[in-house]
């Protein structure tokens, strides 16, 4: 505690606080008190509110058997007479109880067999950069890098460390160590994507829809990048194939993203240990297999659609598709990188039919434009439509002051636009 003083005061002043004055106090006016730096000792006092709180809330009965069970707990002092058995016992202790997270087995490995022993302060040093750069996505971290490193895949019960520990040279725990820095560096680069260039703005499409299957393939593509195994435009057209790929499977297509963890494991495995131009076309060829047909892809969007009124289709996940599909569309038709934020517009009232729901009767519409239709005939709605920013909502207002609106009609149009905008369309 000689680093966390406010834990000392802490400690002291619960001890010698008197009944009437722990009656007077708040936690947060004894928690102020006793606090030496707010930045340095923020958990720990946090963490002394919350058991504050939970404590008080105890009936006699319940405080009488947790003051039992304190007074009845016992510990044993374990001492090591070198570095490498402290790190030895650790793992003993831990396959014999409360297992500890994968990152904190993996940084005992590491430290265990760093030779020589002087190379341990700096490896710790590396592993504290790790840390710092991932926070609490070094979990999910090293679960994808154990997939695109080993192909860990969903049958491999024993989790990421074990599957690390048993392929990995102790040997060579350097170079692992190494690798993990690297490739946590990539990792930082997926989850916190700039806007700097095409592939970044893939990057942050993903995270916005909170895709997180892909991440194996994007460390190994980046590490062939790096290797200069793949071009620079190679790199950006895998993840173009990869968003067109999501767009055609998933957001249209509405195939599980979870149907597809072996395969990404197998190819990312494939693409980082060959490192080579040839597994990548394999990778794509792979992919574009699993696509859904022409067909099935313009019988998925026809029967896409959201509703306020009708419970077949109120569930928020096909409000969150429809409204991708007419952003994809706005940035096909108005050429542009970003789509605006929009309210979802029924060209045809939602109340008057299930049909209306359908994706074909779906615009993309300003909330001040939204509120001038409601209750509005088409023929009325037009005009306003002709004022929006959004290209395909204006186009819509032009057609159809011309010509007749039909839904389904309008769901086969958007089916074909978009089949040919994708890499469905692409490989055919």
């Amino acid at each position: 505690h000689e680093k966390h003083l406010s834990l000392e005061r802490l400690i002291e002043g619960t001890d010698n606080l008197e009944c009437a004055e722990a009656s007077r106090l708040s936690v947060n006016s004894f928690v102020g008190s006793c606090c030496i730096s707010k930045s340095k000792d923020k958990q720990i006092l946090d963490a002394f509110k919350f058991f504050s709180g939970r404590i008080s809330s105890l009936s006699n009965e319940e405080l009488i058997a947790f003051r039992d069970a304190l007074i009845e707990t016992s510990y044993v002092k374990i001492e090591s007479s070198s570095e490498e058995d402290s790190y030895t016992i650790f793992e003993i202790l831990n396959a014999r109880g409360l297992e500890l997270e994968d990152h904190e087995l993996l940084k005992n490995y590491v430290m265990r067999y760093i030779n020589p022993a002087e190379k341990r302060d700096d490896a710790k040093v590396i592993w504290a950069d790790i840390e710092n750069l991932l926070g609490a996505s070094i979990k999910p971290f090293l679960r994808h890098y154990a997939i695109h490193k080993y192909r860990l895949v969903k049958s491999d019960k024993e989790g990421p460390y074990k599957k690390i520990r048993d392929f990995a040279n102790p040997e060579k725990a350097s170079d692992l160590l190494y690798d993990l820095q690297k490739k946590a560096g990539y990792y930082n680069e997926i989850i916190n994507p700039s806007e700097d260039d095409e592939g970044s703005k893939i990057l942050v499409f993903f995270k916005g829809q909170n895709v997180k299957v892909f991440r194996p393939l994007f460390m190994s593509l980046m590490h062939c990048r790096e290797l200069e195994v793949i071009t620079e435009e190679d790199y950006e057209e895998a993840l173009e194939f990869l968003y067109r790929f999501y767009v055609c499977y998933k957001i249209i297509g509405g195939l599980e993203s979870a149907n597809l963890v072996d395969s990404i494991a197998r190819h990312s495995y494939s693409l980082e240990t060959k490192g080579s131009k040839e597994a990548l076309d394999e990778w794509k060829i792979s992919f574009s297999e699993k696509l859904p047909s022409k067909a099935s892809f313009e019988s998925s969007l026809s029967a896409l659609g959201w509703s306020n009124r009708w419970d077949l289709y109120k569930d928020s996940k096909l409000k969150d598709r429809c409204h991708l599909v007419l952003a994809l569309l706005e940035q096909r038709v108005g050429k542009v990188d970003r789509v605006e934020d929009f309210t979802i517009e029924h060209a045809l009232p939602d109340s008057a039919a299930e049909l209306n729901s359908m994706i074909g009767n779906l615009l993309p519409l300003e909330v001040h434009l939204n509120e001038r239709c409601k209750d509005l005939p088409l023929k009325e709605k037009l005009p306003i439509y002709s004022e929006s920013r959004f290209a395909i909502t204006r186009s819509f207002a032009n057609r159809y002051s011309k010509t007749e609106f039909r839904i389904q009609e309008r769901s086969r149009q958007i089916a074909c636009q978009l089949y040919e905008e994708t890499s469905v369309g692409k490989s055919k």
